[in-house]
This record gives C-alpha cells, sequence and structure tokens, in this order.
C-alpha cells in the first residue's frame, strides 16, 4: 500500500510540474488521424528510421523500404535474407550511416541514404553469433542489443566490440539522450551507460514484465512493454516510475517528435494500438490506427517541404501508417483545377464540379465511396507525391465504389 501511496504522489506531482513547461501543441487531435500507405509487400516490418531526409524502414526476410516523405516507398535491395529487427542512423547530413541488425548477429550498412547496403561486421561474441534486436546512435557510436545481454558497439559498422552487460536477459530495445545509453529487455531488465556503452549499471525497474522499446525525449525517458507495461524516468534512467495505461496490449516502439511521445504495439488486445502522451510520458490517449495488424516500429520525421512533422509507424504484413500532421502538402486526393485537397474519396467528390479529375496518390483506402451527385468527373489513382504523369502504380480501395448518378471515369483504381 505505502508502494502504490508513493507512486501516485510522485506521478501526481511530476503531472502538474510538467504542465507548467508543456509546450502549447495547437494540433492537440492531429494523432487521431492515421492513413495506410501502399508498401506493396506482405513481409512484416519491424523497424523504422529517419536520417538525412529520408525514413528507412526494415523487416522479414531482408526487406527494406526508403520513402523521402513517408508516403511513396521504394523498395531496395539489402543482399540479406535473414530478418532485420532494427534500425538507426547516425543522421550526420549527407555523411549519415544507416545501419540495420537481425538475425544471427547481422549488421548491413548504407551510406547513400539507404539505397545501396553492404554487409557491416558480423556481431559475434566467443565465436557465437547472437540475434540483435535493436540498435541507436549517439555521441559517435553506435550500440546495438540482442540474446543473452548482447550489447555490441561500433563507430561505422565495419566493426563491432563485444561489451560486457551484466546481465543473460534478452536485450530488445537501446536509445540515446541527454549523454547516456539506456538499454531494456525481458524481465524488466533497464542498463545505463554513460560513456558510450562500454560500461553498464543495472537500474531497478520494480517491474517483471518484458519491456520491448525505450526513448527519451524532452528531459524523459520512456520505457514500454508487455501488457501495456510503461515506465517513466526523469534522472537520467537511474529510478522509475510505473505509469498506468489500463490497456493490456503488448507495446514494441516508442518514440518522440513533436513534444509528443507515441507508443504502438497490439496483439494482447486490440491490434494495431496507437498510445500518444502530450505531457512527458505521464498520461496517454488510445488513439484508432485502422488496421488490424500489430504495429512493431515508429519513427519521426520533420523535413520541409517534403515532410513536415509526421510520424511513420510500421508493422505485421506490410503496414505502413503516417499521421496526418504532415498534410496538406501530401493529402492524399486532389481535385485538379482548381487545385484543393482532401483525406479521402468521399470528402473530394464531395466537393468536387463536373469536370474536375479527383487524382489520388498510390494509398490504400479504406472506404466505400457513394457517387450519387449529376456531375461528370475522372476518378485517377497511382500518382507520386508531386502527382507527375503519366501514372506509374494504382491506388486500391477496400470496399465498395457505388455509383448511383452521374458519370464517372475510373483509372488505374483496384477496388478489393
Amino acid at each position: 500500500m505505502r508502494k502504490g501511496k508513493t507512486y501516485l504522489s510522485f506521478s501526481i506531482f511530476i503531472f502538474f510540474v510538467m504542465l507548467l513547461f508543456l509546450p502549447c501543441n495547437s494540433n492537440a487531435d492531429y494523432l487521431d488521424n492515421w492513413f495506410t500507405v501502399t508498401s506493396n509487400t506482405n513481409n512484416w516490418f519491424y523497424g523504422v528510421t529517419f536520417g538525412n531526409g529520408t525514413f528507412v524502414t526494415v523487416g522479414a526476410f531482408g526487406t527494406i523500404l526508403t520513402s523521402p516523405d513517408g508516403v511513396v516507398w521504394s523498395s531496395q535491395t539489402s543482399g540479406d535474407t535473414h530478418h532485420l529487427y532494427g534500425i538507426a542512423n547516425s543522421n550526420n547530413g549527407s555523411s549519415t550511416i544507416f545501419i540495420a541488425v537481425g538475425v544471427n548477429g547481422t549488421t548491413i550498412i548504407s551510406l547513400n541514404g539507404g539505397v545501396s547496403w553492404t554487409k557491416g561486421g558480423t556481431a559475434r561474441r566467443m565465436g557465437n553469433a547472437y540475434d540483435l534486436y535493436g540498435v541507436t546512435y549517439g555521441n559517435g557510436t553506435f550500440v546495438a542489443v540482442g540474446n543473452s545481454g548482447t550489447i555490441f558497439t561500433s563507430t561505422n559498422g565495419a566493426t563491432w566490440t563485444s561489451q560486457t552487460s551484466g546481465t543473460i536477459n534478452q536485450l530488445t530495445g537501446v536509445t540515446y539522450g541527454n549523454g547516456i545509453f539506456i538499454a531494456v529487455g525481458y524481465s524488466g531488465t533497464i542498463l545505463t551507460s554513460p560513456d558510450d556503452g562500454v560500461t553498464w549499471t543495472s537500474r531497478t525497474s520494480g517491474i517483471s514484465e518484458g519491456l520491448t522499446g525505450v526513448t527519451y525525449g524532452n528531459g524523459t525517458f520512456v520505457a514500454e512493454g508487455l501488457n501495456g507495461t510503461t515506465l517513466i524516468s526523469l534522472d537520467n534512467g537511474v529510478t522509475w516510475a510505473p505509469i498506468t495505461l489500463g490497456i493490456s496490449d503488448d507495446l514494441f516502439g516508442v518514440t518522440y517528435g513533436n513534444y509528443t511521445f507515441v507508443a504502438v504495439g497490439g496483439f494482447n488486445g486490440e491490434s494495431g494500438t496507437i498510445l500518444t502522451s502530450y505531457d512527458y510520458g505521464v498520461s496517454w490517449n488510445l488513439r484508432g490506427s485502422g488496421t488490424p495488424y500489430d504495429l512493431e516500429g515508429i519513427a519521426y520525421g520533420h523535413n520541409p517541404p517534403n515532410v513536415v512533422d509526421a510520424f511513420v509507424v510500421v508493422g505485421g504484413f506490410g503496414t505502413i501508417l503516417i499521421n496526418a500532421e504532415s498534410l496538406p502538402s501530401i493529402l492524399p486526393v486532389r481535385i485538379y483545377s482548381p487545385l484543393a485537397y482532401f483525406s479521402t474519396l468521399q470528402n473530394a467528390y464531395g466537393n468536387a464540379s463536373s469536370s474536375n479529375t479527383i487524382q489520388s496518390m498510390a494509398f490504400h483506402f479504406k472506404e466505400s465511396p457513394l457517387f450519387n451527385r449529376s456531375i461528370s468527373i475522372t476518378l485517377a489513382g497511382g500518382y507520386d507525391i508531386t502527382y507527375d504523369e503519366p501514372n506509374t502504380s494504382y491506388t486500391t480501395v477496400e470496399g465498395t465504389l457505388t455509383i448511383s448518378n452521374g458519370t464517372v471515369v475510373v483509372e488505374n483504381i483496384i477496388i478489393q
């Protein structure tokens, strides 16, 4: 009982203190809006990152996709068939290094924005290669974590040094912030390192649930895990306070951007779980993702004019979601001449005039448009971010398209 009272007091205290310094977010509801983006693969995605103006996501069987905006994605050849579980980048402008890690100590490297990849040094310890589940970058060093307490460090991805973690528990996530690395894993494991991942100190989490992800933002570390487990730390990972979410969903990824923490997951409860926190991880809001599949990774990108405060989420069966804050520059549907942008086909049709063309970028829509006005329009899909012609792909609509009035010419639209 004393422990419960202590936690309540601590939570209330930090909540009200932080609210005094919380930046005003005039778009507090924009994270209610998520669009499913066409990935053209059913392979599972496990991780995603953003660096040097590019989103890069990795997944099963060596799958790698890149995107400059989170909307239009290109498949890249990884040269590897191992499952890739984690990806990070050095974010050093034109010299940015992307490193992906995965099964059997796999590391692969890209020096040109994720387009071409070469094998990095295999992370091995005592002659054995361990599965690697997470990787991050900070202060000139990449840190990768994995099975049996495995921790490796590297400055370039070509050579890796095994470090002593002090645990045999599986480590699943790692991050860097405020001059410190923090790794998390099974059985509530939390480790901190102030010296570029060389020496590690075990911290008391107070829980036995597995932790799967950790991130840093605005003075706060947030760790997420199984059965909705959420912990926050305000003192560089030394002490941790539990946050009750009231859900049983497993959480697999967490990030910070635009004064917001966003966590994703699924599996035990509703799949496609998205949670957001505007108050330093103290209180969380459950958002609708619109997908039935588990969500594994999340990244935040800010790169005007292509990307404006966009969160990209990846997960099961090739799922990629993007939030609506990246709009209106990349709203998925527009009416051509005069130009107007919309979030759905139905909204665009409702604002169209006769002889208009409704153009859609390569999105996958879950809606059933009803075209019932006495107008003649063209509905065209498969455009890229610049709406260049000719169309090179298709827009899919999961639902029905009903035309009860007027005339509609359909181009590059697939109804599923």
